[in-house]
């Protein structure tokens, strides 16, 4: 099994986040994602708990054809959103081929700095990853392979969820808020480009266990 794990602040405030969550597709960072459903959504207590399928492309390298010739995989998403802590919380798996390969993900988002004198009103996400792979004489080789895989898709999802947020919010250099009414797209492309620029990217910790 591999591990992965990092961080990422969003200079955006977590309520702007979670407005922006289940709307992050489409983008033009997240071709791989084929299609989209919530199966479920409830409020219980001060939370509300989502579940989502996702189909992704999952392209294997030459070696991996002799593995499998599947090239789309349905995930699911659960995601909870709590209103006191103001953190939402996802967990992501895949329920296709989890015997040639498995990841799990968990996400947390939560306001930067909070209960601290220190918060900045941006968003931190932290990021855990676990594979696993059951194929005898590939296992190493298709967690590597997927570890790899990982890393890229979650550049682009930050790429993508910039955009988003860039998208309805303005730049982050724009005053904070909670308004969840779109702005003006005019000047997007610039707006985008100041705002990847200004993202503070921090792989505080990033360990790789076999």
């Amino acid at each position: 099994m591999k591990y992965y794990s990092t961080q990422t602040t969003f200079q955006w405030p977590i309520d702007d986040l979670v407005c922006v969550f289940w709307q992050r597709y489409p983008n033009p960072y997240a071709k791989h994602v084929l299609s989209e459903d919530v199966l479920s959504r409830e409020v219980v207590g001060d939370t509300i708990r989502t579940k989502r399928l996702l189909v992704k492309s999952s392209p294997m390298p030459k070696w991996g054809e002799v593995i499998t010739t599947a090239r789309n995989v349905a995930i699911v998403e659960d995601s909870v959103f709590d209103r006191v802590s103001r953190t939402l919380t996802t967990y992501t798996r895949n329920v296709a081929m989890a015997k040639m390969l498995s990841v799990e993900e968990r996400c947390v988002y939560g306001p930067d700095g909070a209960g601290s004198s220190n918060n900045t009103g941006n968003t931190l996400l932290s990021r855990e990853a676990w594979f696993d792979s059951q194929v005898p004489g590939f296992s190493r080789a298709v967690q590597r392979y997927a570890l790899t895989r990982f890393k890229f898709n979650c550049s682009n999802a930050t790429k993508g969820f910039i955009h988003k947020l860039t998208e309805r919010f303005g730049a982050p250099a724009t005053p904070p808020t909670s308004d969840c009414q779109k702005k003006s797209s005019q000047g997007l492309k610039s707006k985008l480009d100041d705002s990847i620029g200004m993202l503070k990217h921090s792989a505080t910790l990033n360990k790789q266990v076999d």
